[in-house]
């Protein structure tokens, strides 16, 4: 594994891990999307709407933006481009050949001007805006996009494995880009919605060699002004940006330590737009005169079996045991134990909120059941003992599922990490665990849900050692197509599958929300919760 590969998993699981506590109820007034489902207890996917009119746009001012994890260097090729970490800083340098539009769900042009599939979407024709030009004046034509795309490859960071898998070739002809790709998938726009679709100068590259990291040539909407690591980020409008000049004058990161930091921030205004994750500060700002978007994440929370990964035999290598937890789990009591029964339960991969929702369900609490299968596994060998891991923020979680497993006659050895980077490295790095309290945050971005769910349990070699033969089958299936009804049967057959095989046990969705004062207007948030701030303005 890579030191930026390290990198990014650390920060989209440190971000994973601080939302596994299950996202709480409250009021707010919260308005879900048309493409998704049932709302979920207290807490909607989609846009929050303040009661402050909109009005005419401002020119001028400053937008501050606090996260809890700070962009490590401005170079796309070297990080993972999520919203919580980086990805909103990549794309108002840069920009991104594509954008995902939240509220109707679908992949739009950003810096391309059209995208066009072949009939079995194998090849994806990248068509690009006439003169786009970086912010050192040379031109942004298919072969910077080629040159960006394959140094992005290069660099083995972020995307680049999932990337390189995928990609056949990309070829360059005046303004328009081919990528060919290794199997078809209807959602390929989604890996140019962020950092492998923010295209980087070839030029500037050139110039600054190894010092990119601190020097981006970009065709964003803003321009690096200063970074003072630790500190704050802070970028100015690029008045030949090619949709016109931002309405903003500056445009500010900076890095805040903790969840609560953040809210507190946004409650005394010192702060214009804040990444929230914790489910008590979401209540919070939703019961605010804050806008903003909540997403909901499948799989949020997790217990993560070990089905045969690490230096030594696992008892999740037999079937019996991985489906006797799963039935020994009632998530609806821990949600009562562990956040007041004021989070989002669910054993199931797709909840009802969720768009790709079905009438299958998770594996049901059957204590009787998980008793038998458990007693199946030790007449062939296994002696009943779990080693169970568990993160330093979940302590009441962690006990709650011991005394459940432990009560159908299995026997826990609890062994809490220190800090969520033990957890990472124990589990990702190591696969030193039989099971861990974890968590697999999965938007409902089509995109999203082919590649973070084929990763984990669908390619060869992931993570937890699953044997994903029939997964894998089916997740291809589900990139493949373009039709929706077609994706929600795949996905039915999906969690079919996974209730046979059960790799891992859901427990509940979590939230996560990007939420602004306001005055503040114009934000559009796209994949991965990245925000695009070119025609943010903040009202006097």
């Amino acid at each position: 594994m890579t030191t930026t590969t390290r990198r990014a998993i650390l920060a989209l699981a440190t971000t994973s891990l601080l939302l596994a506590g299950c996202s709480g109820g409250g009021g707010g007034n919260t308005a879900s999307t048309p493409s998704q489902g049932a709302t979920a207890p207290g807490i909607a996917r989609g846009f929050v709407q303040n009661d402050a009119p909109a009005g005419e746009p401002v020119q001028g001012g400053t937008l501050t933006y606090a996260l809890g994890v700070e962009v490590d260097n401005l170079d796309p090729a070297t990080e993972f481009g999520a919203g919580s970490a980086g990805g909103s800083e990549l794309a108002a340098l840069y920009d991104s050949l594509v954008r995902y539009d939240a509220t109707s769900g679908k992949y739009l042009p950003q810096l391309a001007e059209k995208l066009e599939a072949n009939d079995d979407n194998t090849e994806w024709t990248v068509t690009l805006r006439d003169g786009v030009k970086f912010t050192d004046g040379t031109p942004l034509d298919a072969a910077a996009v080629k040159f960006s795309v394959e140094r992005y490859i290069a660099a083995k960071g972020g995307w680049a494995g999932f990337m390189d898998d995928a990609l056949d070739s990309v070829t360059a002809d005046g303004m328009t880009a081919v990528f060919k790709l290794s199997r078809p998938w209807a959602d390929f726009p989604f890996m140019l919605a962020q950092a492998p679709g923010n295209i980087v100068s070839p030029a500037g590259v050139k110039k600054f060699g190894a010092e990119f990291v601190r020097n981006p040539v970009g065709a964003g909407p803003f321009k690096l002004e200063r970074w003072s690591p630790g500190e704050e980020l802070v970028l100015s409008a690029n008045p030949d940006y090619w949709n016109g000049k931002p309405y903003l004058d500056t445009l500010r990161f900076v890095p805040v330590a903790t969840p609560q930091a953040l809210g507190d921030l946004m409650n005394t205004q010192g702060a214009d737009a804040a990444f929230l994750t914790s489910p008590q500060v979401i209540r919070t700002v939703l019961d605010g005169k804050f806008g903003g978007y909540v997403d909901l994440m499948n799989t949020g929370s997790i217990l993560l079996i070990n089905n045969g990964i690490g230096d030594k035999p696992r008892p999740g290598e037999d079937v019996r045991v991985r489906q006797a937890i799963a039935h020994a789990i009632d998530a609806k009591v821990i949600d009562q134990r562990v956040n007041s029964g004021q989070g989002l339960p669910g054993t199931e991969i797709f909840q009802s909120s969720s768009r790709w929702a079905n009438s299958v369900g998770g594996p049901a609490f059957d204590q009787a059941k998980a008793k038998d299968l458990l007693a199946q596994a030790k007449a062939a060998g296994f002696d009943g003992k779990l080693v169970m891991v568990t993160p330093p923020t979940q302590p009441e979680l962690g006990l709650t599922i011991q005394a459940m497993l432990n009560a159908v006659g299995f026997q826990v050895e609890a062994a809490p990490v220190q800090t969520v980077q033990d957890l990472i490295r124990r589990v990702l790095v190591e696969g030193d665990f039989d099971i861990a309290v974890y968590g697999w945050s999965v938007p409902d971005e089509p995109g999203e849900v082919f590649a973070r769910y084929f990763d984990r349990v669908g390619r060869e070699g992931n993570p937890i050692g699953y044997d994903g033969a029939k997964l894998r089958e089916l997740l291809l299936g589900f990139a493949a197509t373009g039709d929706e009804a077609e994706k929600k049967s795949i996905v039915t057959q999906l969690q079919q599958v996974w209730n046979e095989t059960m790799p891992g046990v859901p427990l509940a969705q979590t939230a996560q929300m990007v939420a602004w004062q306001e005055n503040v207007h114009g934000i559009k948030p796209s994949s991965q919760l990245i925000l695009q701030f070119d025609k943010a303005w903040i009202a006097k």
